[in-house]
């Protein structure tokens, strides 16, 4: 028996070692997967941001045009006359102006939030 008392304790060391090294690998593994997972987190959440502010942008730019168009029938009942029809008579001019203000404005838009 005691013959075998280094083949024993040997055997248990390996197996000793061996365990060690697969719960240090099993835990490499782990901790790779939660790396892994928190980048995939992080990047579907800058998506995520991204996507609202898109969103947010998207609805004041859609805003300020609504606004440049108001202006530009605002500028057009000023300058021009407002037939029964609901039509607007008015000079050319007045109607270059209002045109040009407009696209300007919608210009400054989409500058601003695109």
């Amino acid at each position: 028996m005691k013959k075998y008392i280094p083949y024993i304790t040997a055997i248990i060391v390996a197996i000793i070692i061996g365990g060690s090294l697969l719960i240090v690998q099993i835990n490499k593994q782990n901790s790779i997967e939660r790396q892994a997972q928190l980048k995939i987190d992080q990047e579907n959440k800058i998506i995520k941001d991204e996507k609202i502010k898109e969103a947010f942008n998207n609805s004041l730019y859609n805003s300020c045009t609504a606004n440049a168009n108001d202006a530009y029938w605002s500028y057009m009942e000023l300058n021009g006359t407002k037939k029964e029809d609901g039509s607007i008579n008015a000079l050319t001019r007045h109607w270059d102006t209002a045109k040009k203000d407009k696209q300007n404005a919608i210009d400054n838009c989409y500058k601003q939030y695109k």
